[in-house]
C-alpha cells in the first residue's frame, strides 16, 4: 500500500472517530462520552451554527414574515373578523399536523419535511393581497388551509432540529438566535410596512405593496430548507452524534408513541401553559387592529419584533449561564415571564374597561392622549407571547431524555397545543359581537389555571429531571447531590 493510501486511510479513520454521527450507519456515542472534551474542528456547512441558521432564515422567510402580518393587527386589514376566522383555521389545521411532525420526517427525513413546511405560507398572504384589492374571500380560506397544513410540520419540525442539533451547552443561545432570526421577518415587515403606511393617520388596512414583498419572501424558503443537513450528517464541536429520534415506525404505532409521551406527568402540567403560550395572541392582535391607525399598527411590528430579539438574546445568555444551576435558571426564568404576565393583565384590564366603555372604539395615533400607555401594553404583550415560547422550548429540552430521543415528539406535542391555543383564541376574537373584555377574561382565567400546574414541573428541572442538560459541567453534580440528600433522607426515615 502506499503512503498516500496509507494517510487517506488513516485520515478517514481519524474523522470517522471524531464524527461518528456522520455516517447514517455508525454508531452512536454517549453524549456523556464526550461531554467537557475541546472542541473540534467541524466542517461549517454542516456545524451546528449553520443548522440553525438554516432554521433560523426559513422561519424568517415564512413564519417570520406571517408573524410580520400578524404584528400589524389582523393581518393587516381593516377588519379583523375574516383574518381571525382564516387564523382558526390555519391553527386548527395545525393541532393535527404538528402532531404528524414526527411521523413524516421518519419517512422523509427532516431536510424535505422543513422544505414541505415552508411551501403553504406564500398562498395565503396571496390571499389577503387578493382580498384587499378585489374582495376576493376564497383565496384567503384556501391560503389558510394550506398554510395550515404545512405550517403544522415546519413548527414540528423547526423545533426538533434547534433542541436536537446543538451542544446542550450552547442550546439557549441557539434558541435566541433562532427566534432573533424569526423575529427578524417580523422586523423586516415591520421595516417594510412603516415605510409603506407611515402617512396612514386613520384606521384602516395597510398596502396591498405589502403583500406583495412579502409573497416574494415566502417563495424563497423552501429552497433554503434544503440546504439543512440531516441528524448523520451534522457535525458537533464535542464530536457527540445528533439523536433526535428518527425511526422506521407506522403512522399508528408512531401516534401511540406520541401519546404516550404526552401523558407523561411533567408534560402535562406543563401543557396547559403551552396552550395559554398560544391563546393569548389573538386578542392582542385584535386589541392592536382596533385601537390604532394604520401607522401605528406598522410601527408596532417593528418595535415588537426589535423588543423580542434584545430580550430573547438576554433569556437566551442568562440559560447557557454556567454561573447558576439547572434549578436555579428554569425557576427564575419561569418566576420574571410569569410576573410579566400578571403586570400586563392588570394592566390591560384597566384599558380594556376604559376603551369597552367608549361609544365608539378610538383610533389611536401618535400624540393622542392615552397612546402611549395603549402602545406600551401592546408591545408587553408581544413580549410575552415572544420569551414564553423562547423558556417553553428550554423546558422540553430538559425534560427530555438524556439521549434526547424523544425531542421530536416533544417538540411535536408543543407546538400542537400551542396551535390548539391559537385555534381558540382566532376562534374567540372572529365573532363580531362578542365583548372585547370576554376574550380578555378567557385569556387572565386560563393564565391563572396553567400556571400554577406548570410550576410543579418547573420546579423539577435540575431535581429530577435534566434531559440533554445532564452532562453538562455541574448539572450531573447538583443530581447527584439531590439524590444522595434523598438518600439520606429515606434511610433517616426508616425503620431503623
Amino acid at each position: 500500500m502506499s503512503s498516500t493510501s496509507s494517510t487517506r486511510l488513516s485520515d478517514e479513520l481519524v474523522d470517522e472517530k471524531k464524527f461518528p454521527g456522520s455516517d447514517p450507519d455508525s454508531s452512536e456515542v454517549s453524549i456523556a462520552e464526550s461531554a467537557g472534551s475541546a472542541p473540534i474542528k467541524t466542517w461549517w456547512f454542516r456545524g451546528t451554527i449553520f443548522q440553525a441558521a438554516v432554521v433560523g432564515i426559513c422561519s424568517f422567510l415564512s413564519p417570520g414574515t406571517w408573524n410580520a402580518m400578524s404584528a400589524t393587527g389582523a393581518g393587516g386589514a381593516q377588519s379583523p373578523y375574516l383574518v381571525n376566522a382564516a387564523n382558526a383555521l390555519v391553527f386548527g389545521l395545525m393541532v393535527f399536523f404538528c402532531a404528524m411532525g414526527s411521523t413524516l420526517s421518519n419517512k422523509i427525513g427532516l431536510k424535505w419535511s422543513l422544505a414541505f413546511g415552508c411551501s403553504g405560507f406564500a398562498p395565503y398572504a396571496a390571499g389577503l393581497y387578493l382580498n384587499k384589492v378585489h374582495g376576493v374571500v376564497w383565496l384567503v380560506l384556501f391560503g389558510a388551509t394550506t398554510c395550515g397544513i404545512s405550517a403544522g410540520i415546519f413548527w414540528s419540525i423547526e423545533g426538533t432540529i434547534i433542541l436536537g442539533y446543538p451542544e446542550a451547552r450552547k442550546r439557549g443561545i441557539y434558541l435566541a438566535v433562532w427566534l432573533a432570526l424569526k423575529s427578524g421577518g417580523q422586523l423586516l415587515g415591520g421595516i417594510i410596512n412603516t415605510a409603506l403606511n407611515i402617512k396612514t393617520k386613520v384606521a384602516g388596512s395597510v398596502s396591498s405593496n405589502t403583500y406583495l414583498v412579502f409573497i416574494a419572501l415566502e417563495c424563497l424558503s423552501p429552497f433554503v430548507a434544503l440546504l439543512l443537513s440531516e441528524p448523520h450528517k451534522v457535525q458537533r464541536e464535542d464530536g457527540t452524534a445528533v439523536v433526535v429520534g428518527t425511526s422506521k415506525d407506522g403512522f399508528v404505532k408512531e401516534m401511540k408513541t406520541v401519546g404516550r409521551t404526552f401523558l407523561r406527568k411533567e408534560v402535562l402540567l406543563l401543557s396547559g401553559f403551552a396552550f395559554y403560550s398560544s391563546l393569548m395572541g389573538p386578542y392582542q392582535t385584535t386589541f392592536l387592529s382596533l385601537y390604532f391607525t394604520v401607522r401605528a399598527r406598522a410601527l408596532a411590528s417593528l418595535l415588537s419584533a426589535i423588543l423580542g430579539i434584545s430580550v430573547n438574546f438576554m433569556f437566551g445568555i442568562f440559560l447557557d449561564s454556567r454561573r447558576f444551576t439547572l434549578a436555579t435558571r428554569a425557576r427564575v426564568s419561569f418566576l420574571v415571564v410569569a410576573i410579566m404576565m400578571l403586570v400586563s393583565w392588570v394592566w390591560g384590564v384597566a384599558i380594556q374597561v376604559q376603551f369597552s366603555k367608549r361609544a365608539k372604539a378610538p383610533s389611536l395615533d401618535f400624540g393622542n392622549a392615552g397612546f402611549a400607555k395603549a402602545y406600551c401594553l401592546y408591545l408587553l404583550y408581544a413580549l410575552n407571547t415572544s420569551v414564553s415560547q423562547n423558556v417553553l422550548y428550554f423546558y422540553i429540552a430538559a425534560i427530555s431524555s438524556k439521549d434526547q430521543s424523544d425531542i421530536g415528539r416533544l417538540s411535536s406535542i408543543l407546538r400542537s397545543l400551542e396551535s390548539a391555543g391559537s385555534a381558540v383564541g382566532y376562534g374567540i376574537t372572529a365573532r363580531k359581537t362578542l365583548p372585547h373584555t370576554i376574550p380578555l377574561g378567557i385569556d387572565i382565567a386560563v393564565w391563572g389555571l396553567s400556571t400554577i400546574p406548570a410550576w410543579f414541573a418547573i420546579k423539577e428541572i435540575g431535581v429530577s429531571l435534566s434531559g440533554g442538560y445532564e452532562d453538562e459541567d455541574g448539572a450531573r453534580a447538583e443530581l447527584e447531590q439531590n439524590a444522595v440528600a434523598k438518600g439520606e433522607a429515606a434511610a433517616t426515615s426508616g425503620p431503623l
